[in-house]
């Protein structure tokens, strides 16, 4: 899965990480929070920012546009 999720992985770029129903590894551990440790020592390495969407889904959304 890592190897998935960083092939190609660039600036401004966006991977969406599921956490409902993750799909589990075969100790039962969440797939996703296996990956996650990993996925962000190889974005520190290669010089990428992480972040969340929220402050873009607020700018996006009608509330915001509306100035509400």
């Amino acid at each position: 899965m890592l190897d998935r999720l960083t092939r190609g992985l660039a600036a401004r770029d966006i991977l969406l990480l599921h956490d409902g129903t993750p799909g589990t590894r075969p100790r039962g551990e969440a797939a996703v929070l296996a990956v996650l440790p990993p996925l962000l020592a190889r974005c520190a390495a290669a010089g990428l920012r992480v972040g969340s969407l929220a402050p873009v889904a607020a700018r996006a959304s009608p509330a915001a546009a509306a100035g509400r």
